[in-house]
């Protein structure tokens, strides 16, 4: 079973006490207008713009051109988080439940996918600056038995994807579609993937596996001797005042949320209960745009983690195509900026953070759907150009919108823009 994802489809406690809380209006979205634009903060243009950035403001109405475009050709409904210097609004089309034809708003939580990826990483990186984990000692170590080579593979390892072991989530007996409702336990999953020969030596080569990211969740649960909820909770989403964001643990979302959907052979089908236990540490993260781009400001401004920590985070491995892999983070190269962030995909979603290295400029983008129409997929890279580049490029004839009959689906969004074999596959 393979999992819809973008790509393919985590300090100490002293410090993070020690976080200022967030600025005045980060993260605080205004109620709905008519416009279903949604912005805080002053409203002149940002200053301290990177020259790789452009100086003006994004072109908004653009952008919400762009994503009804998107809306029009397939996608059920999207929230898209614009940060542009001082200024941060929320962009919204089409609905968060179909059924009811529920507009989706700014305040929808949704399942992070394999966002929550960057926030494990960071809790393991505190345990290495408390001295409570060594980034390059054997798993093993801590978690006897669990892997039949944990004598060889290191946190580091599966941090950075390149432990070598195989993805339970490709596993054929892993099927969350199927048996949503099935409470995996996660020594399971990890079995799933262990049932499987190492893909190669640990540390020569990368292959996205979320079977890392189970196996470091049980580690963080041995370290800390609490369960990965209350490790989350207590680093994590309080320090940082994260209310509408918590890990979940069973079938449903709390409070407002949109609904998850997949396409099959009847068209778009509603898979919103999914137990949690299917991704667990790997993306069982529920959130909404505005504290998604809280977090990742406040971890790439440094607030998060010290910068021995955030420095090894930010050690990309080069995947080709402008593309790398850090310890949990992801790294898109722009013809105008450099992104880092996370994506992820699945569970009935498609999501993706990014922000300019100079976090001049972020977007956060939630789609309520794991299958992105082809004729889609355009008019989000188009928001991507605008928001990042300030461009309006010309829509390319491949993709060109109204000319594809058939739909075929592609995973994700193109923030993060990777097409290699192992971040980005077809779902079958």
């Amino acid at each position: 079973m393979q999992i819809w994802r973008i790509a393919t489809a985590v300090t100490s406690a002293l410090v993070l006490a020690a976080v200022s809380a967030p600025p005045a209006g980060a993260g605080v979205l205004q109620p709905e207008t008519p416009s279903r634009v949604r912005e805080s903060g002053p409203t002149d243009a940002g200053s301290g713009l990177a020259p790789s950035v452009p100086t003006g403001r994004v072109d908004l109405m653009a952008v919400q051109q762009a994503l009804n475009q998107a809306v029009a050709a397939g996608v059920p409904g999207i929230a898209y988080l614009i940060r542009d210097g001082t200024r941060t609004t929320v962009l919204t089309s089409g609905e968060a439940n179909v059924a009811t034809h529920r507009p989706m708003t700014a305040k929808d939580r949704f399942r992070t996918a394999s966002i929550a990826k960057t926030y494990l990483a960071a809790i393991v990186l505190q345990l290495e600056a408390e001295h409570r984990l060594n980034l390059d000692a054997p798993v093993g170590r801590w978690l006897p038995g669990l892997l039949p080579d944990g004598d060889k593979i290191t946190a580091r390892q599966l941090l950075g994807h390149t432990s070598g072991l195989f993805d339970y989530a490709e596993d054929p007996r892993f099927n969350y579609l199927t048996d949503p409702l099935r409470v995996w336990d996660p020594v399971d999953l990890v079995r799933l993937g262990t049932s499987h020969p190492l893909l190669f030596v640990p540390g020569t080569d990368f292959t996205y596996s979320n079977t890392g990211y189970i196996v470091l969740g049980l580690l963080v649960e041995r370290i800390t001797g609490q369960k990965l909820e209350q490790v989350f909770d207590r680093r994590i989403l309080r320090p940082l005042s994260l209310r509408d964001t918590y890990f979940a643990t069973g079938p449903a979302i709390r409070g407002r949320h949109a609904r998850g959907y997949t396409v099959d052979a009847t068209g778009l089908r509603d898979i919103t209960r999914i137990d949690a236990s299917n991704v667990w540490a790997a993306g069982a993260l529920i959130a909404t745009v505005g504290d998604v781009a809280t977090f990742f400001r406040a971890l790439l401004d440094g607030r998060v983690l010290p910068a021995r920590q955030l420095a090894e985070m930010k050690q990309f491995r080069d995947l080709g195509d402008g593309f790398g892999y850090g310890l949990g983070l992801m790294r898109q190269q722009y013809p105008c900026a450099v992104v880092l962030g996370h994506t992820g995909g699945g569970l009935g979603v498609s999501t993706d953070s990014a922000q300019t290295i100079d976090g001049a400029r972020q977007a956060v983008v939630f789609a309520n759907t794991e299958a992105i129409p082809e004729a889609a997929y355009q008019w989000f890279q188009r928001a991507a150009e605008l928001t990042f580049c300030g461009s309006r490029p010309p829509l390319g004839s491949r993709y060109a919108f109204g000319q594809i009959t058939a739909v075929p689906q592609r995973v994700g969004l193109p923030i993060h823009r990777y097409r290699g074999r192992d971040l980005h596959r077809q779902h079958e």
